[in-house]
This record gives structure tokens, sequence and C-alpha cells, in this order.
């Protein structure tokens, strides 16, 4: 288990954010003596929930390298059933410290739910039926950003809400061991952005 803190944590993936946003990455903990030293075990500091999406690789956005990241990912980021319990087990058995929620701007899951809603098209497919209610919330609300984006910000809040109150983790976020946060990526600049709570 890492002894890291949830903001020490969180401000060295800020940092190497900037570094991938400057073009200054580093590239450290890839070669084959860390590939080694992590065959018995691993020590993440991360657990990041975020989208397939191949335009947004963490380990890269965030200029870390092998075994610092516990990567659940999945289209539009939903929370299932089995991805709370990847992130519960990231949690309590290999002790990250930070839980972050990443959503990116333009989102094709959540795009493909934008189109089901506004066309009445099928909404019992399990990414799908998960999406609707922030596409539905997207399109009920003004704001800066367009619906699929507004849709991403609230989704991505949302999941982070509903961590903090899982019955697993919130004792840990009691006791001041693990912090759970959420951010969105920008496509067109490469920068994460936290979102508050």
């Amino acid at each position: 288990m890492t002894d890291a803190k949830p903001d020490d944590v969180l401000q060295g993936l800020l940092d190497g954010n900037r570094r991938f946003i400057e073009g200054r990455m580093e590239h450290a903990h890839e070669s084959p003596t860390d590939r080694d030293a992590l065959l018995e075990e691993q020590h993440p500091c991360v657990t990041l929930l975020g989208c397939s999406d191949s335009r947004v690789p963490p380990s890269v956005i965030f200029d870390v390298g092998l075994g610092q990241v516990f990567s659940i990912r999945i289209a539009g980021h939903v929370l299932s059933d089995e991805v709370r319990a990847s992130v519960r087990y990231a949690a309590v058995h290999l002790g990250t410290p930070l839980i972050l929620v990443l959503g990116h701007e333009g989102c094709g899951a959540v795009t493909e739910t934008l189109q089901a809603v506004r066309t009445g098209g099928d909404l019992s497919q399990p990414l799908v039926r998960d999406l609707a209610v922030p596409v539905r919330r997207a399109l009920s609300d003004e704001g800066d950003e367009d619906v699929v984006n507004r849709a991403v910000l609230l989704h991505t809040r949302a999941e982070a809400a509903a961590l903090r109150e899982d019955a697993v983790l919130k004792p840990l976020i009691d006791e001041g061991r693990l912090r759970v946060a959420a951010a969105v990526y920008r496509m067109h600049t490469g920068e994460v952005e936290l979102l508050s709570q």
C-alpha cells in the first residue's frame, strides 16, 4: 500500500498533465527494471475511472509509468456493479489514496445517448440507460457548454458523488485515507480540469 497522501497524489497527476500539455514528458517508471519490480505486487497511487476512448490514455496524459494507475475504463465511464467492485478492490486491497473519475469532452457514448433521447430510440441498453439521466438533465439546463459536454460534466460529478457515499469507500474517506475527485479532459488542449464537488 502506498503511503502517499490523496492531495499529493492529485497534485502529482496534475503536474504530469502539465508536462504532457507542454511536451516535456519524463516517461518515468517504464524501464525493464520497473516492470520487473512489479512482478510480485502492485502499489498504484490512483484508481482512475475513465472512458475507454483511445484518445484519452491515462498514463500518457498524466505522464506516469507502469504500476502507477489502477485504470478502470469503460465507454462513458459508467459506474456499473462490476466497475464499483473494481473501485472498491483498489481502495481496500491495494490502498490507493485517490479515486479520480475522469470524463472527457465529446464523449461518443454520451453523444449516442443524446441521439437516442432526441429520437426516441432504444434506451434500454446498459450504457445508454445509465447515461440518459445526465443527458436529459443537460437538455433541460442552460450553460456555457454544449449539451454533450454539459452531460459529461453532470455525469462525471454524479459518479464521483456516488462513490463518496459508497458504503465501503465512505469510512476510508472519513478517515482521510481516501479522496474522490472528478475531472474532465479537454480534448483540444490536453488539459485535465478538476471539477468542483
